[in-house]
């Protein structure tokens, strides 16, 4: 037996040396998540305007911006006063199918075609997978802290599917905007659900069933020494959710599903969410913003990943929910021609989402109306 041992060692030795160096083959190889998430042929594009942002796809980036407006605010110039439009969406808005050089978003060809373009701000916020929730507390937010004059609304059926707000928005809502949003049931389900999620989250991250022992003190500077001597140790988050995204678009590709799939409903979501739209469009009554929802442009040349009597029914509740608050209601379904879609880059998919810079140009056009001062 001990004539065994070194040969048994050395399998092993071996064996870690193998999957070390499979390890940083693997970690080697370029992951943007929002990249694999959306695929090859899209890219997210943030604009300027002198120099400034003013489109944002990250809640961080929404508060840098409103803090941005806030210590200096849009002035106006000779006949052109002041004019700022708040656009919620997805990523349809900020995302570019095909990407070429020159190549912008809507928000930055709106505020070229009109009039006043340098006192005229499109603030943008385009969430990806953005939901009726999240967009509810992004509204309250800004127009509680900048002068918004309309509300661009981008509605699209997919977000009906997604629930609850993304840990990005831990810690925006301060005392204001927790009373603000308490008055409406939802809105305080919402924070309710949100901030008990997160509050689970730290105390998972802090162990707390170690906390106040020396043996917290000296895992943190094991974990720190270890950080430092192996690239693979610091980058083992990285690792974790490049490897989730790789068992999520396996399991995909073993059940045949992409982006063709038609996907149900799930009514408690879809219920919050509505829940939480009505609310965005009481707030912005209350608040004396008008709202423009646009049903967003969808592709028309294939069959969408829809249930049809399921989308068909919710915009049948959007025609009666919108007038019904004060709101006005435009579709922009077939605004898009099949030309100017493309695919995702993801083998066997095709995008019902994004559309090429032409599609972003023909979105600003069809909101220019709503965007000028005197026609308001």
């Amino acid at each position: 037996m001990r004539g065994k041992t070194p040969w048994s060692l050395l399998r092993v030795v071996a064996g870690l040396i193998i999957a070390a160096a499979a390890l940083h083959l693997y970690d080697a190889e370029p992951f943007d998540p929002n990249q694999v998430v959306l695929g090859k042929e899209l890219t997210q594009k943030e604009e300027q305007w002198n120099g400034r942002p003013f489109t944002a796809r990250s809640v961080p980036d929404t508060k840098a911006m409103v803090a941005d407006y806030e210590k200096a605010p849009i002035k106006g110039a000779r006949n052109c006063k002041p004019f700022t439009i708040l656009w919620l969406g997805n990523s349809q808005l900020n995302t570019v199918n095909q990407f070429r050089e020159g190549d912008h978003i809507s928000a930055w060809w709106l505020r070229q075609e009109v009039s006043c373009p340098d006192t005229t701000l499109p603030f943008g916020v385009a969430l990806p997978l953005a939901n009726f929730q999240e967009m509810y507390l992004v509204e309250e937010y800004v127009t509680a802290r900048l002068p918004v004059n309309v509300v661009f609304l981008e509605l699209c059926f997919d977000g009906l599917r997604q629930d609850g707000l993304r840990h990005d928005f831990a810690g925006i809502a301060e005392p204001s905007d927790e009373r603000e949003l308490g008055g409406e049931p939802v809105g305080r389900a919402i924070l309710e659900t949100a901030q008990a999620l997160w509050r689970n989250e730290v105390a998972a991250e802090q162990n707390p069933g170690l906390k106040g022992f020396l043996q917290q003190g000296v895992e943190n500077r094991l974990d720190a020494t270890l950080a430092k001597i192996s690239p693979l140790w610091a980058d083992r988050d990285n690792m974790q959710l490049k490897f989730l995204v790789d068992v999520y678009v396996a399991r995909n590709h073993l059940l045949g599903i992409n982006s063709s799939t038609v996907r149900k409903l799930i009514p408690s979501r879809y219920d919050r969410n509505m829940q939480a739209l009505t609310a965005l469009l009481r707030l912005a009554r209350a608040r004396g913003i008008p709202v423009i929802g646009y049903i967003s442009p969808l592709r028309q040349d294939l069959a969408p990943p829809y249930d049809p009597g399921e989308y068909a029914r919710w915009k049948g509740s959007l025609a009666k929910l919108f007038p019904e608050n004060g709101a006005k209601l435009i579709s922009l379904e077939t605004l898009v021609p099949p030309a100017d879609w493309g695919t995702s880059g993801r083998i066997g998919d095709v995008d019902f989402i994004h559309f090429r810079n032409s599609g972003h140009q023909l979105v600003a056009h069809a909101m220019l109306h709503y965007a000028q001062r005197d026609e308001r």
